[in-house]
């Protein structure tokens, strides 16, 4: 990027029925400490919410704060497409409103590859899941910690496991270009792989992270998990041999990490596999007619529980 002294940030913030966190997340995005960075402006893009998200935006008075009210529901990866129409800055950030950021210097580490390196057009951080209190939870955790091996460990942690929609930077020669499929049900992993086709770079940062919730009970973790098969299953058409190398981790590996996790949480593995053979089998139900605005999972949009 080209070499400044500052450069300007805008925060995009997707929201739809968020007023159990979307004041938490705004107040820690208002404690960054803005080190070589300006935030110019901070965007809450309410798709058509019928709960109080737009009024808590509201009652938080900064100039840089703006709520676009959209009255009908279109989805987020439509309104991912919103944001590039309407923003200028140096460097887009987005982030889902059921997060926190977790300490100050968040966005300056977010963004700091893309003001390193010259060809770098996507950025993420890392995701802690959030107190992990009932069997549910605990049980859904034995496959995340597989996986959190598997982000680090494959290409350094600059792979499509390593980008999520919770946390992200784009470049504006990125973003400028970037169309995300308004059906698009994996809109973060999508823009992983528009990224790469479009010829820039990936980086995932380890250091930087945000909290958010796990779903605590089967309805919430069905509905996310048959999100991903379906997003998943219509990826691999779209971007065919990509997909494929992007995804080539080692199976072996693989199973040798959900063995560690069999040995020191046996029943919890058992169930969730269990779990995930019924949501796959429901997602196949689901190839055709899901579309970008998904089944809402409530469970995970309250960090103060």
């Amino acid at each position: 990027m080209e070499n400044k002294s500052i450069y300007t940030v805008t925060i995009g913030i997707p929201a739809y029925n968020e007023e159990a966190n979307i004041t938490n997340l705004l107040n820690s995005i208002l404690r960054q400490k803005e080190d070589g960075y300006l935030i110019e402006r901070i965007i809450v893009l309410s798709d058509a919410s019928t709960d109080k998200t737009v009024e808590k935006v509201e009652e938080i008075k900064d100039p840089r704060i703006e709520i676009l009210d959209f009255k009908k529901r279109m989805g987020k990866s439509y309104h991912l497409n919103t944001f590039p129409k309407i923003v200028n800055s140096d460097i887009l950030a987005l982030f889902d409103a059921d997060v926190v950021l977790n300490g100050e210097d968040v966005i300056k580490k977010l963004i700091e590859p893309i003001i390193k390196e010259e060809n770098v057009g996507l950025v993420s951080g890392n995701f802690l899941p959030i107190r992990v209190k009932n069997f549910f939870q605990h049980a859904v955790k034995t496959t995340i910690n597989v996986y959190e091996v598997l982000r680090q460990e494959w290409k350094g942690g600059h792979n499509a496991f390593g980008c999520t929609g919770r946390i992200q930077a784009l470049s504006k020669p990125f973003y400028k270009v970037l169309k995300v499929p308004p059906t698009m049900v994996l809109n973060d992993i999508y823009t992983y792989f528009d990224c790469i086709q479009n010829g820039f770079e990936f980086r995932h940062v380890k250091s930087v992270n945000v909290y958010y919730q796990l779903p605590t009970n089967l309805k919430d973790y069905l509905n996310q998990f048959k999100r991903f098969c379906v997003g998943s299953s219509r990826m691999s058409k779209i971007f065919q041999d990509l997909y494929t190398q992007e995804y080539s981790i080692s199976k072996k590996r693989f199973y040798l990490l959900m063995l560690k996790q069999f040995t020191n949480k046996p029943i919890h593995c058992i169930f969730i596999c269990f779990v995930n053979i019924i949501g796959k089998f429901m997602a196949t139900r689901e190839l055709k007619k899901m579309d970008g605005k998904w089944e809402v999972v409530t469970s995970t949009k309250n960090l103060n529980n």
